[in-house]
């Protein structure tokens, strides 16, 4: 029931910086009548080890899977949406996008490229997308190498890739970074003045549909984007997503 709720009802709705759903009343959640008639669990163990006190995860690490599962479906049927939930209404605008078939994003940037930043472009790669890696230190750069590395082999394992895959470059100067980009993730430190430095940097390069994420932990994303020109189609892989209003 949560994978379902990630996947197509929860939403936090922002305008101007405001919360417009606060409240349970608002924010929607599934019940039980939205649960399918029937389902099938199947429980798949992996080779990572006892976690602390020999505990073992099987809780909310399992919830990615769901929403997965039901964007690939929806992809099948021929529309790529590119945020959640997957509403009808979300659906049916990605499909009549113009200039980009099916909301798809074909070149992406990761600012930062600390402990996450490599990983995350190395998914968006094997998702075809070119991908720009951006640091201003050059020794990190280097270390994302490796990283891209590593996180390919990891995500190798599973099954072999079969569609096409983007590059990914390695870049110091920002501009060329985000050039042409519909899509762009910070993940810099968990530093409030040098995120909201990073949002006002990404509106001078990138265009008014681009969307902007944040790899926070735990600063709330609208903090993250302090008083931006203009009004992005925000989101934050870790604290909630936003939308465009």
């Amino acid at each position: 029931m949560q994978g379902l709720g990630n996947a197509l009802f929860e939403e936090m709705v922002y305008q101007d910086g405001a919360l417009l759903n606060p409240s349970m009343l608002e924010y929607r959640v599934p019940s039980m009548h939205d649960l399918p008639d029937s389902m099938t669990c199947i429980i798949v163990e992996n080779a990572d080890g006892p976690g602390p006190y020999g505990a073992k995860g099987c809780g909310e690490g399992s919830l990615a899977g769901t929403t997965g599962a039901i964007a690939t479906a929806v992809a099948d049927a021929g529309v790529t949406v590119t945020e959640l939930p997957l509403t009808p209404r979300a659906c049916l605008a990605f499909d009549s996008h113009q200039g980009r078939p099916h909301g798809r994003a074909e070149r992406a940037a990761i600012v930062g490229t600390g402990t996450m930043g490599p990983g995350m472009g190395a998914v968006l790669a094997r998702a075809g997308i070119q991908t720009a890696l951006y640091d201003v230190s050059a020794d990190a750069l280097e270390r994302a190498k490796t990283g891209v590395a590593m996180a390919d082999g990891a995500l190798e394992r599973p099954r072999r890739h079969q569609g096409r895959r983007g590059g990914i470059s390695y870049e110091s100067d920002l501009a060329t970074a985000l050039a042409g980009c519909q899509l762009v993730i910070e993940a810099a430190p968990e530093r409030l003045d040098l995120k909201q430095e990073l949002f006002a940097e990404f509106e001078r390069y990138v265009t008014p549909d681009a969307i902007l994420a944040s790899n926070t932990s735990g600063i709330p994303i609208n903090e993250d984007r302090g008083r931006p020109a203009r009004t992005p189609s925000a989101s934050s892989a870790c604290t909630g997503r936003t939308r465009r209003t």
